[in-house]
């Protein structure tokens, strides 16, 4: 009895100390409280980069039509993402538009709420066929698509090095199946297959490890020379296309950031690499094609991209625009080598 009664006493004590700072608190638990529920109701609700894709039969996975939405991106910011009742980014319709984009998440604006697209100062009229995880060749279906839509305009291919010149040659993207180029006997030399489409995604992975993309694409080996060779197939192909339907073609490179890095390079496994001959190669490419080639190093540096994250950020996005808005209006210019120092001035603090 007389235990229970210290432990009531205790209590009642115990009450009595705590109840200053219990009023104390009351008033910051309130305001944390509201505070949670306001940022709730004016917080908008965000979905992961695959919440963006639908299922495609021909290039593997497209934008879903008409999106107004907030996307989360791992590494940045959440960004808007707003599409047309076909998927595709830009506000003209692609028919109304006067210059055209095919490329990937670059192109597609991904990771900011004002990309090129939107930010142009000219009043250029930019539509981005484009979509986060895009190869070089599921671009150039499209292009074919969509030839007859062309007629007239200018057509740019964004091409990253980071991942479109190896994934050219790979069947599917963390799963999603992609239509990739095959080694064929004929007299192309390669085809594309697109046999294996479909909704469900393969559990399999077949994609470039980091060194072997590093190897393939900046080394001077066998894998490199299928890259390349693939790569130069694709230009071909999207020139045939553009040039029937009276479009005229400018190959863009986007790139990596490990393009700005000193060298040696870390996990290469000693391999010996050439940061600027994703650029070289490509601008032979063009110029054995007939193809306008823009070398993007000489436009954008490391500080146009999000740290850690590797897409260009708006200031990048800024000056991508300018560099759009300068080849379309020299268009009727356009230099076939690998400098472009002619039609579009390099900006100095694009080296920086």
């Amino acid at each position: 009895m007389m235990r229970t009664l210290l432990v009531f006493i205790g209590c009642v004590v115990g009450l009595a100390l705590a109840a200053p700072i219990v009023v104390a608190g009351f008033p910051f638990w309130c305001l944390s409280w509201c505070t949670r529920t306001i940022q709730g109701w004016i917080e908008p609700q965000t979905v992961q980069w695959k919440d963006l894709i639908q299922f495609d039969p021909i290039v593997g996975w497209r934008p879903k039509p008409s999106m107004r939405i907030f996307c989360d991106a791992a590494g940045a910011d959440v960004f808007y993402v707003e599409t047309d009742d076909e998927g595709w980014c830009g506000s003209a319709p692609l028919n109304d538009s006067s210059l055209v984009v095919f490329g990937d998440s670059y192109a597609f604006g991904y990771a900011v709420n004002q990309p090129f697209f939107r930010a142009s100062k000219s009043g250029l009229r930019v539509k981005a066929i484009a979509a986060p995880g895009y190869s070089m060749v599921q671009e150039l279906v499209l292009m074919m698509q969509l030839a007859p839509r062309l007629r007239g305009k200018q057509v740019v291919w964004f091409v990253y090095p980071g991942n479109d010149l190896t994934d050219n040659l790979c069947p599917c993207m963390q799963g999603y199946r992609t239509p990739f180029l095959r080694e064929s006997t004929d007299q192309a030399g390669w085809e594309i297959v697109s046999s294996h489409l479909q909704a469900d995604k393969w559990a399999a992975q077949p994609r470039y490890d980091w060194n072997k993309k590093v190897s393939a694409v900046f080394g001077r080996n066998r894998a490199s020379d299928r890259v390349y060779a693939a790569c130069e197939f694709l230009i071909a192909r999207g020139q045939m296309a553009c040039k029937q339907s009276g479009a005229n073609l400018v190959v863009l490179t986007i790139p990596w950031t490990i393009q700005f890095d000193r060298l040696p390079w870390p996990g290469n496994n000693d391999t010996t690499v050439e940061p600027d001959l994703p650029e070289r190669m490509l601008g032979q490419i063009c110029t054995r094609l007939g193809v306008s080639f823009v070398a993007g190093s000489r436009h954008l540096s490391k500080r146009h991209y999000i740290p850690h994250e590797g897409h260009l950020n708006e200031e990048g996005h800024r000056r991508l625009a300018k560099v759009l808005d300068d080849l379309y209006r020299n268009q009727t210019s356009c230099v076939r080598d690998a400098t472009w120092s002619q039609s579009i001035p390099v900006l100095e603090e694009a080296r920086q």
